[in-house]
């Protein structure tokens, strides 16, 4: 009687593993595809980047930049593109940005701010996802400075241009 008790609920779990039932994101079978990721930095003067770092579904792909440096991404650029199995995937981006003031305003030169954010595309087998990423400055003089800046993700079929640039932005220093 055990023995028949086991045997059905072997066969059960044999029966929902091969459904699927319990996964929650089954991973689809397929050749890989490529995601592309283009970045834009459009913070007004106010804000120094020194940091770019973008992580693929959790790992570090791309780490730019050095402490006191500023990098130059005012122009859009490819900052990654790679392959990954087709199915969700999650982009994040992690800016550090220095505060750059004069006058009254010098003040916020001893400011540093994290933004951080993130993005999931979904990468059908053998497909292309380009996107694109734009650092750009929230609200108005009324706005907390540190609510100011932000990132906002856009997907496109097509990869502009520039798709031939996979680089870190050039570095200056004491910017």
């Amino acid at each position: 009687m055990r023995r028949i008790k086991f045997v059905r609920i072997a066969v059960l779990a044999l029966a929902l593993a091969a459904c699927g039932a319990g996964e929650k994101n089954a991973p689809r079978v397929g050749p890989p595809g490529t995601i592309a990721l283009s970045f834009e930095d459009a913070l007004g003067d106010v804000f120094v980047l020194e940091e770019i770092e973008l992580s693929v579904d959790g790992k570090i792909a791309v780490a730019c930049g050095e402490k006191g440096g500023a990098l130059d991404a005012r122009s859009p650029f490819t900052l990654w593109r790679g392959s990954a199995g087709p199915g969700e995937h999650e982009l994040a981006l992690r800016l550090v940005y220095r505060g750059k003031g004069y006058g009254i305003f010098s003040y916020l030169s001893g400011y540093k701010f994290e933004v951080k954010s993130s993005h999931t595309v979904d990468l059908p087998p053998a497909g292309l996802v380009a996107v694109y990423a734009t650092a750009y400055e929230r609200g108005d003089l009324t706005t907390p400075i540190e609510e100011r800046p932000q990132v906002r993700f856009e997907e496109r079929g097509e990869i502009t241009s520039d798709a031939g640039r996979i680089e870190c932005p050039g570095t200056r220093l004491g910017d």
